[in-house]
């Protein structure tokens, strides 16, 4: 009877999850990957912008991903393009296509297939790509007649999380008002010609210097100026500064993230630690003021700039949970950083990381 028992409740959770034939896409943007079909999952991996994917079925929203052999949830609301195991297929392809990239371009690299799908987004498949756009162009609120996100109605949308606002928003009726505030979202003196930090105050002389001025201006994170309150000793005021430098030179999607997710950074005394405060969404950290910082500090800081911006985007989405669940999330961001900014771990963050993230579950690495 338990055996039988079991097998309905198997077959009722199946249900839920609708098979299709398997089909392929490629994301636009570092994509999270999530262990449920849910904002409030726990983020099991990032897909990497480019990245190709293998779709093996739905739930509502969400799209059910082979992931090594594993299986993980995408929204599908985050920017993507059906690949069909048949790349560049003709413009009288009967197949379904969201992407110029399968009509009438060739398109070789992430910002090629960003600018394919916007452009098939406007009707614009005909005409050549754009050379140079100051972003990646947004469709009319009238077009496509069919829509279910404010970033298809105006919403000027970047990131993950602009795609889930925007998303929410129209499920309330709230395209007509202003997407919520983000500190940094104004490019200030970028040039409205260019699409790239290299044009504006970065001197780059090799192709990763080029990629990472591109995602950096998708991300805003040209300006010098860092949209956050410090308050501290010079010196901390100059460890966090060069924090968020490093971010906008090796990570600046999750520079994207702190400046959303804080908006304040405090010095403390030494032994206070790193805590987040969601009254005045702040992040303390134990410091002594008149240690000048060192590399190792930058990394930290970092790192700990988008632990605590995770409980921060956690607090603004109510999604915050409790124990080790709420810890999680943040751990995988602070392990993304240190990947991203210091990939040799010379400091062995990495590796400390990742060992809090294997053993999450242990109550003897807790320290909340």
């Amino acid at each position: 009877m338990k055996m039988k028992l079991f097998v309905i409740i198997i077959a009722f959770l199946c249900a839920g999850i609708a098979s299709a034939q398997n089909y392929s896409i490629r994301v636009a943007y570092n994509t999270n990957l999530r262990a449920d079909s849910s904002l409030q999952a726990g983020v099991v991996a990032s897909a990497p912008a480019g990245t190709t994917l293998r779709v093996t079925g739905s739930h509502g929203r969400w799209l059910q991903i082979d992931w090594h052999g594993g299986r993980v949830w995408m929204a599908d609301w985050v920017n993507h393009s059906r690949v069909d195991d048949a790349p560049q297929p003709p413009a009288a392809a009967q197949a379904p296509v969201d992407n110029c990239c399968f009509v009438d371009r060739q398109c070789h690299n992430d910002k090629d297939w960003a600018d394919g799908y916007w452009a098939y987004q406007n009707n614009q498949c005909g005409g050549a790509p754009p050379s140079s756009s100051a972003t990646a162009a947004q469709p009319a609120s009238s077009s496509p007649a069919q829509i279910d996100n404010c970033c298809f109605a105006g919403w000027q949308c970047h990131s993950e999380k602009d795609w889930a606002d925007g998303y929410w928003a129209y499920q309330n009726g709230q395209c007509e008002g202003v997407a919520p505030a983000q500190p940094g979202r104004s490019p200030g003196d970028v040039p409205a010609t260019v699409d790239n930090c290299c044009w504006v105050n970065r001197v780059c002389s090799t192709q990763e210097d080029w990629d990472q001025g591109w995602a950096a201006y998708k991300y805003y994170a040209c300006s010098a100026d860092i949209p956050m309150t410090i308050k501290g000793s010079s010196n901390f005021v100059a460890l966090t500064r060069a924090g968020f430098q490093l971010l906008k030179d090796k990570a600046p999607r999750w520079y994207a993230h702190g400046i959303s997710g804080l908006r304040l950074i405090a010095m403390e005394a030494p032994d206070a630690g790193i805590g987040f405060y969601p009254h005045n969404m702040s992040m303390g950290y134990g410091y002594d003021g008149d240690k000048t910082p060192s590399e190792y500090d930058i990394v930290e800081m970092a790192g700990s700039i988008a632990h605590e911006a995770c409980h921060g985007h956690a607090w603004i989405n109510n999604t915050q949970t409790d124990g080790w669940r709420n810890e999680l999330p943040c751990m995988q961001a602070e392990l993304a950083v240190y990947r991203k900014v210091d990939p040799q771990d010379r400091f062995g963050f990495i590796a400390w990381a990742q060992h809090i993230v294997d053993n999450i579950r242990d109550p003897a690495i807790w320290w909340w």
